[in-house]
Protein backbone atom coordinates (compact mmCIF):
# COMPACT_ATOMS: atom_id res chain seq x y z
CA UNK A 1 0.00 0.00 0.00
CA UNK A 2 1.41 3.42 -0.98
CA UNK A 3 0.55 6.94 0.02
CA UNK A 4 -1.26 7.33 -3.30
CA UNK A 5 -3.83 4.76 -2.14
CA UNK A 6 -5.20 7.42 0.21
CA UNK A 7 -6.76 10.79 -0.71
CA UNK A 8 -4.89 14.05 -0.13
CA UNK A 9 -5.95 15.79 3.09
CA UNK A 10 -6.00 19.16 1.30
CA UNK A 11 -7.54 18.77 -2.16
CA UNK A 12 -9.41 15.49 -1.79
CA UNK A 13 -10.69 15.93 1.77
CA UNK A 14 -8.79 12.89 2.98
CA UNK A 15 -8.45 11.75 6.57
CA UNK A 16 -6.53 14.48 8.41
CA UNK A 17 -4.89 11.86 10.60
CA UNK A 18 -3.31 10.21 7.56
CA UNK A 19 -1.09 13.25 6.84
CA UNK A 20 -1.22 12.35 3.14
CA UNK A 21 -0.54 15.31 0.86
CA UNK A 22 -0.41 14.95 -2.92
CA UNK A 23 2.59 16.23 -4.88
CA UNK A 24 0.72 19.26 -6.23
CA UNK A 25 -0.45 20.39 -2.79
CA UNK A 26 3.02 19.77 -1.35
CA UNK A 27 4.48 21.94 -4.12
CA UNK A 28 2.06 24.75 -3.18
CA UNK A 29 2.94 24.42 0.51
CA UNK A 30 6.66 24.56 -0.29
CA UNK A 31 6.11 27.55 -2.58
CA UNK A 32 4.18 29.45 0.11
CA UNK A 33 6.87 28.69 2.69
CA UNK A 34 9.52 29.97 0.29
CA UNK A 35 7.57 33.17 -0.37
CA UNK A 36 7.18 33.78 3.37
CA UNK A 37 10.91 33.23 3.93
CA UNK A 38 11.75 35.63 1.08
CA UNK A 39 9.46 38.26 2.57
CA UNK A 40 11.22 37.93 5.93
CA UNK A 41 14.60 38.17 4.20
CA UNK A 42 13.45 41.29 2.36
CA UNK A 43 12.35 42.98 5.60
CA UNK A 44 15.62 42.08 7.33
CA UNK A 45 17.61 43.46 4.38
CA UNK A 46 15.58 46.69 4.16
CA UNK A 47 16.15 47.24 7.88
CA UNK A 48 19.89 46.46 7.72
CA UNK A 49 19.44 43.46 10.00
CA UNK A 50 22.49 41.39 9.15
CA UNK A 51 24.62 38.93 11.06
CA UNK A 52 23.40 37.82 14.46
CA UNK A 53 19.91 39.18 15.10
CA UNK A 54 18.53 39.08 18.66
CA UNK A 55 15.63 36.65 19.04
CA UNK A 56 13.12 39.36 19.99
CA UNK A 57 13.86 41.31 16.80
CA UNK A 58 13.77 38.14 14.71
CA UNK A 59 10.40 37.28 16.27
CA UNK A 60 9.14 40.79 15.51
CA UNK A 61 10.13 40.46 11.84
CA UNK A 62 8.48 37.03 11.61
CA UNK A 63 5.27 38.23 13.30
CA UNK A 64 4.94 41.38 11.19
CA UNK A 65 5.64 39.53 7.94
CA UNK A 66 3.16 36.81 8.92
CA UNK A 67 0.40 39.43 9.23
CA UNK A 68 1.05 40.68 5.69
CA UNK A 69 1.52 37.17 4.32
CA UNK A 70 -1.82 36.08 5.81
CA UNK A 71 -3.50 39.08 4.19
CA UNK A 72 -2.09 38.02 0.82
CA UNK A 73 -3.24 34.44 1.34
CA UNK A 74 -6.78 35.63 2.13
CA UNK A 75 -6.90 38.09 -0.79
CA UNK A 76 -9.90 37.34 -3.01
CA UNK A 77 -10.24 38.90 -6.44
CA UNK A 78 -13.75 39.92 -7.47
CA UNK A 79 -14.80 38.88 -10.98
CA UNK A 80 -12.25 36.06 -11.22
CA UNK A 81 -15.01 33.72 -12.44
CA UNK A 82 -14.94 35.60 -15.78
CA UNK A 83 -11.35 34.43 -16.37
CA UNK A 84 -10.89 31.11 -18.12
Amino acid sequence: MTKFDFPCIICEEGDVYSNIVCDECQYRIDQMNEINEEMESFVRHRNDLVGHIPMDISDKVRDEVRKIFNQLVELKIEGKERCH
